[in-house]
Formats: structure tokens, C-alpha cells, sequence
């Protein structure tokens, strides 16, 4: 007997749609979801990117190995791609995407993020200029390039204060300095930090920094989507951060602020998106309430990391943030009520000295508590550890989250396992 074998005419190659997805997530657990909203949505998957992980080989339809980082090679690459694949739109998962999705979506003539706009997300001095245009009123800054404007800038805006290179990613290069043995700390780290491989999403060289005035408050992220350029507000997180480097370990959707509150915080949020011209994306803004008065510390043009768009919002609202941005990359209105049910938050446990990350001790109090909804281990056991401002990526060590019919109830079970739960790392 013979093998049957499908012969596909030109009509059913034309039925076949694909979603463009350039580079995936860092985290597999999140990778791995966005590209599950792909196929629930009806579409295929055809992956750019310099390797394809294995936990891929079963979901993507197709994949073609390019180095992303060549902008230029990557457009030539998908304008032959288009030719061959009817790509229906192209998303922006991760942080690594946002920038050449634009250019290809304005090659391709689809649905994205203005070109124009995509350096606002990339680059913190040029979103502070083009607020400053439009009388948005934000935390004191300055632009420093070299040591001596980072001293004198110190002393202009007074401590304590946050310095954080021009053109970097999650909360990579950040120092929170109180007072003047600080200042030797960035001092020290400005060689390293010159380097566009200390962060591995930079593009550029720089030693270009931002000084801010340190602002009290609660620290939140607001998640949303913009289509046609109508924003969407999805939610609000509440954040926690350790002091020193600004390293978030705890999220909790939604927040506790009071529905006044968040008022103040959404229509603060979508001046700001319509000022910097943002579209056809998401976003994942942060910023803090101090004294009724919401102020914009940082916005990219991807979903939330962290879990928080993965786990935390469906975990809440039933609502799937990432079908909704693959929505928006075909031209589709998207979802606009996120109600909470539910909350839902996460605890990273962070290291607190270097060494060898050898053990976690009570982890079965983790596995076996009720609420806890799902576990990772973000850094493998016997992994090397290093500390800001060595390296920012290695210290969060495993997470957990929590689901509960109330803000009080996870916050108190992420704070009482966090007790429990803790990691060995031999010096």
C-alpha cells in the first residue's frame, strides 16, 4: 500500500494565515503561552529568530533562523518570507521585537506601532523630551553624559535620586543613590555598563544616564493595548521593589488603590500614550501616585513580564491579554472589559549573596499550599550568582503564585511562603 500524501493548490495556501513572531520571550513558560494565543485565534506561527528552543518544535509552523540584531537582514529576510506565506499580521511579544516589528509592519503595510513612536520606548531621554512638549508633568530629571554632570547633576536635583542609562531594559543599569558613597558605586560600574552586551536587549553603546528625583509612593504598572488609537487600560499592578537597584519581586493584579485612585492613574496613562503616538500595540507603562498625582517613570511596547500578562490578568479576569494583542495585529478590536474576579499576585525570591544557588529549603510547603497556583524555578540549582551591579538577571532565584478571592488574603500568603521558602546559595 502506498503513502497517502497532500498535494496543496495555491486556494489552500492562501487559506493558511500567519501571525509573524520575531524572537521569543526569555521565559519559556511565557514564550510559550503567547504563542498558544496564536493558534487559539485560528492563525499559524511563523518564528524569526537566531534559534528555535525545542519546547517549540511542536507549536511553530514554521521557521526560518535570522539574526534579528541585523535589521536590515531581517526586513530583506521577510519581504521574501511574504512572498511565499500569507503573514496576516506580525506581533511584539518581547522587548527584543519591539523595535524591528515596527519597521516590518511598515514595510509589510500592517497593523503596528508607528516607526516614529517605537524610540520612546526605547529610549528614556526621548521620552522625556517629547512629554516635555506636551506639558505632562514629570518626575525632575536630567540628561548626564559624563562623570562630572552625574556629580553636578546630584547636586542639582539632590538626593536621593535614580540613575538609569538612557537605553536599557528591565532595570538593568539602575542605582538608587541616598548619599555620596553611592555615586562612587555608578562611578565604579560606568566601563561595564559601556557595553552593549552588559544588557543584552541595547543596541548601542552609551554611557548616557538619566538622573530622576527619587518619588515616594506605591509603585504600579498599568497594562493596556492601543488599537486605531483608542487606549485600552487593562489593569493596574501593584509592584514591589528591593531599594537598592530597583529589582521588582513581588506583583499583585489588581491593585488595591481605591477606584479614585485609579482614576487618576488611567487618565493620566492614555495622555501619555497619545502624547508619545503609541499604536496597534500594548504596553506595559510604570509609574507611581504621590500625593493624588500620578507620575510616568518608564513605558514599553509589549506586553508586562513578570508573569503578569501571562498569569496574573487571566488569572483575574478570565481575560486572555495575549489573544487580544494578536487581535490587534490583524486589524481586530480587541477585548476592552478586563473585570476582576479574582486577584492574583507573585513573589520572586531574590538572593541575597553570591555564591552557588545550591538548594531551596520547604519547597513542599510551596507545592502543597492551596493557593498557590503555579511555581517556576528561574535559575537553575548549581547555577553561579551574582549580585547588582555585576548582573542583573541572575539573583531571582524561583517564583510562586497565588490566587485568592481577596488583595489581603495573596498578599498575606505571598509574605508568610516567602518566610518559609528559602533558597541556599553557597558563598
Amino acid at each position: 500500500m502506498g503513502v497517502n500524501t497532500i498535494k496543496l493548490n495555491w486556494d489552500d495556501i492562501m487559506k493558511k494565515k500567519y501571525i509573524l513572531v520575531v524572537n521569543l520571550r526569555r521565559l519559556t513558560k511565557e514564550a510559550y503561552i503567547s504563542l498558544q494565543a496564536i493558534k487559539t485565534q485560528g492563525f499559524n506561527i511563523l518564528l524569526i529568530a537566531k534559534e528555535m528552543p525545542s519546547y517549540c518544535k511542536d507549536i511553530v509552523d514554521n521557521y526560518v533562523p535570522v539574526d534579528t540584531k541585523n535589521y536590515d537582514l531581517t526586513i530583506a529576510t521577510v519581504k521574501q518570507l511574504s512572498k511565499e506565506f500569507v503573514i496576516a499580521g506580525v506581533v511584539a511579544f518581547t522587548e527584543t521585537a519591539v523595535e524591528i516589528c515596527s519597521y516590518i509592519a511598515n514595510e509589510l503595510n500592517l497593523p503596528g506601532n508607528p516607526v516614529e513612536a517605537v524610540k520612546y520606548s526605547r529610549n528614556k531621554l526621548a521620552m522625556r523630551q517629547q512629554l516635555l512638549k506636551a506639558d505632562i508633568e514629570q518626575i525632575p530629571h536630567l540628561h548626564i553624559k559624563d562623570i562630572k554632570q552625574l556629580k553636578d547633576g546630584i547636586v542639582n536635583i539632590g538626593f536621593p535620586v535614580i540613575v538609569k542609562p538612557i537605553n536599557s531594559s528591565g532595570s538593568t543599569g539602575i542605582f538608587h543613590l541616598t548619599c555620596n558613597e553611592d555615586v562612587k558605586v555608578v562611578i565604579d560600574n560606568l566601563k561595564n555598563i559601556n557595553n552593549p552586551s552588559y544588557d543584552p536587549i541595547s543596541r548601542t553603546n552609551t554611557i548616557e544616564f538619566i538622573i530622576e528625583k527619587y518619588i515616594e509612593g506605591p509603585e504600579v504598572s498599568v497594562e493596556g493595548l492601543v488599537f486605531n488609537s483608542e487606549v485600552s487600560i487593562c489593569g493596574i499592578t501593584d509592584k514591589l521593589t528591593t531599594m537598592d537597584y530597583k529589582i521588582e519581586y513581588q506583583h499583585i493584579f489588581p491593585s488595591a488603590f481605591s477606584e479614585h485612585q485609579k482614576e487618576i492613574i488611567q487618565l493620566e496613562v492614555k495622555k501619555i500614550i497619545a502624547c508619545l503616538g503609541f499604536d496597534n500595540c500594548s504596553f506595559h507603562l510604570e509609574g507611581k501616585l504621590y500625593n493624588d498625582k500620578f507620575y510616568l517613570i518608564e513605558v514599553a511596547t509589549r506586553p508586562a513580564g513578570g508573569y503578569i500578562a501571562s498569569h496574573l490578568i487571566p488569572n483575574a479576569t478570565n481575560q486572555n491579554y495575549y489573544e487580544d494583542l494578536v487581535k490587534i495585529a490583524v486589524g481586530i478590536r480587541p477585548t476592552t472589559q478586563y473585570t476582576a474576579k479574582s486577584y492574583s499576585g507573585i513573589r520572586f525570591i531574590i538572593a541575597q549573596n553570591e555564591g552557588v544557588f545550591s538548594s531551596i529549603n520547604n519547597w513542599s510547603d510551596l507545592t502543597q499550599h492551596p493557593l498557590v497556583n503555579s511555581l517556576f524555578v528561574e535559575t537553575e540549582i548549581g547555577s553561579q550568582i551574582r549580585l547588582p551591579p555585576k548582573d542583573y538577571r541572575s539573583l531571582r532565584l524561583f517564583a510562586y503564585i497565588v490566587n485568592g478571592a481577596s488583595y489581603i488574603e495573596v498578599s498575606d500568603t505571598l509574605s508568610t511562603l516567602a518566610n518559609l521558602a528559602q533558597p541556599t546559595v553557597q558563598e
